[in-house]
């Protein structure tokens, strides 16, 4: 085998899809496989030894970075050539190329330049006009140009490979409508990509045709705003047409832009629980907000949530963030009990996390945020917030995923 792409989930009812795109766009012998964070890199490593690839490609995400290292070293010390991609290695190649010993990074998408990247790899020759990659060589880094696929529909689908429908009723089937954001949250490594593109509405509903058909149930889109999408309503529409009650469609929404039209379909059309919107709030100080680049009308955004909420047809997630710049407790209660009053299905209390890339961890020192060194980089304490503020905050969010967001208590509010 030329290439075995390897990907590491954070729970198993998650399916990968970078590993499945990269072997259906691959003229190679390549097969992908999967793992969950609860595997040892020792076992995972012998188990990809038997295989006995030349090159073996990770899928590299915050939560699976530090396996993904661990197996990187195994694997070089057995002559197995080691390339990584993902938005953990991709916005800090200097630091990943020396803790790995990976032979290159993938910068951005792999899938149109994956044979002269596994073809390099085989070689251990890497052209210096390789695009979308970062090499070590004697004198230094090579960070080479990065371009983005031109033509996202010339992509073969994940979806068809036989392997996988035996699992897919059990597992979340994730699927594309677009790449990039519209939006430059500084705490964010989709603000460090410059562009939106969309998927054909046409493929995408032949892709969840498919995917319903051999069994999935739940269909999740990876989109960062898939309300942008310019076939937004088309692809909603065809799916309460075609597919109404038969499975659960979830999508993450920008709710202060969310078109009208495309709720009240919804509303009129679906039944109860079809569709799950993820939402994320994270807060409503309109100085915070400014200060990590976001632009969000909170009167339209709690309207539409309030609505959402009183029509009972959508489940709806809401996600906030603790440690945002400026934002000490006593305001963060504020968006809290706001937030909570709403009566969301679910509400995720998250903390911020200074990703490598993101504007925000440039921004640390400004605002006296200290984070921890290790993966995820969750903040410890700021000017704002205290360490005992978080740990207060942090006892809440137990609290809050014990009752409320297990569905007991859910007459309750503050």
């Amino acid at each position: 085998m030329d290439c075995l792409f390897v990907a590491i989930n954070a729970r198993y009812s998650h399916t990968n899809n970078a590993v499945r795109l990269l072997h259906a766009n691959s003229a190679f012998s390549t097969d992908f496989i999967e793992y969950t964070i609860k595997d040892s890199p020792k076992r995972i490593a012998a188990d990809i030894l038997l295989k006995k690839p030349a090159v073996v490609g990770f899928s590299v995400y915050v939560w699976n970075v530090t396996h993904v290292v661990d197996l990187c070293k195994r694997l070089s010390r057995e002559g197995i050539a080691c390339i990584l991609g993902g938005p953990e290695v991709a916005y800090d190649t200097n630091h990943y190329l020396q803790e790995s010993g990976a032979l290159l990074i993938v910068k951005g998408e792999g899938e149109a330049f994956i044979d002269d990247i596994i073809s390099a790899a085989l070689e251990r020759n890497i052209p210096k006009t390789l695009e979308n990659v970062a090499f070590m060589t004697s004198t230094g880094i090579v960070e080479n140009a990065v371009r983005v696929h031109p033509d996202l529909d010339a992509l073969k689908s994940p979806h068809r490979f036989k392997c996988d429908e035996k699992a897919r009723k059990h597992k979340i089937a994730y699927i594309e409508a677009s790449r990039g954001c519209p939006f430059r949250c500084s705490f964010c490594v989709s603000s460090l990509e410059r562009s939106v593109r969309f998927f054909n509405a046409d493929k995408v509903l032949d892709d969840i045709a498919h995917l319903l058909a051999t069994g999935a149930r739940v269909v999740k889109f990876l989109d960062r705003t898939f309300n942008v999408h310019p076939e937004a309503e088309k692809i909603v529409d065809t799916l309460l047409k075609r597919h109404c009650g038969d499975a659960t469609f979830q999508f993450e929404i920008t709710g202060d832009i969310l078109e009208r039209s495309l709720l009240e379909r919804i509303h009129e059309n679906a039944p109860k629980g079809m569709f799950r919107f993820e939402v994320g709030i994270q807060t409503l100080r309109e100085e915070t907000n400014r200060l990590v680049d976001r632009h969000q009308d909170n009167t339209r955004l709690l309207a539409t949530l309030q609505d959402i909420v009183e029509k009972d047809i959508i489940d709806l997630h809401l996600d906030l963030i603790a440690g945002l710049p400026q934002e000490d407790l006593s305001s963060f209660k504020e968006t809290f009990d706001t937030v909570y009053r709403l009566g969301a299905k679910e509400l995720q209390l998250g903390f911020l996390k200074l990703l490598r890339g993101t504007k925000i961890r440039k921004e640390a020192d400004i605002y006296g945020i200290r984070f921890k060194d290790a993966p995820p980089y969750e903040i410890i304490e700021s000017d704002a917030l205290s360490i005992e503020d978080i740990k207060r905050l942090k006892a809440v969010e137990t609290a809050l995923d014990i009752f409320h967001n297990a569905g007991h208590f859910d007459a309750a509010f503050i």
